[in-house]
């Protein structure tokens, strides 16, 4: 049973690599009407409710972000904009200190660890061997993407089943402390 469950965790193999490929709309949570609550403080101590980051699935790869108690009288803040008709570029973020807009290409589809995106000056690389820690849990089946050069440069981590985690990059980090 053990050995099933970790082939599982690990994706499928590529027939002409033998290297394991993840199916990415398992990731990226981009694929439902998903919502998350994750905290910007920096801190591990326990969250203000007042200050969370309630961050819901618009459709279409936005995600809209809302500082509050609760989504229904939440302050809108920003939202982050995903592409994910061929892959994952990130083609937007506006939540303060950071407003950038442009086209960074995480992942292909079916991403394998140490796959590299080189686009338009930005790099990013694929990693399936860490674990990941938030505030709410730690996260072992997990896709990392480390970008550097132009665009947002930084690291996003998506776990299976949840979607974005973890974010850092310079001057914001994003960490989720609920899935829901």
């Amino acid at each position: 049973m053990i050995p099933l469950l970790l082939a599982l965790a690990c994706g499928k193999d590529d027939a002409a690599t033998g290297q394991a490929v993840f199916d990415l709309t398992e990731y990226s949570g981009l694929d439902a009407d998903g919502s998350w609550v994750y905290r910007d403080d920096g801190s591990d101590e326990l969250p203000d409710e007042a200050t969370l980051l309630r961050a819901r699935d618009q459709g279409g790869g936005t995600v809209e972000l809302r500082r509050g108690y609760r989504w229904a009288d939440a302050d809108p803040v920003g939202e982050v904009v995903w592409d994910t008709s061929d892959g994952l570029t990130l083609t937007g973020l506006h939540l303060l200190p950071v407003a950038w807009t442009g086209s960074m290409r995480l992942a292909d589809l079916e991403p394998a660890n140490g796959d590299q995106q080189v686009r338009g000056g930005s790099h990013c690389v694929t990693d399936d061997t860490q674990v990941v820690s938030t505030y709410y849990a730690d996260y072992d089946d997990v896709l990392v993407f480390d970008c550097t050069g132009d665009g947002l440069p930084g690291t996003y981590a998506f776990a299976n089943g949840v979607g974005l985690v973890r974010a850092e990059l310079d001057g914001l980090t994003v960490d989720l402390v609920a899935p829901w």
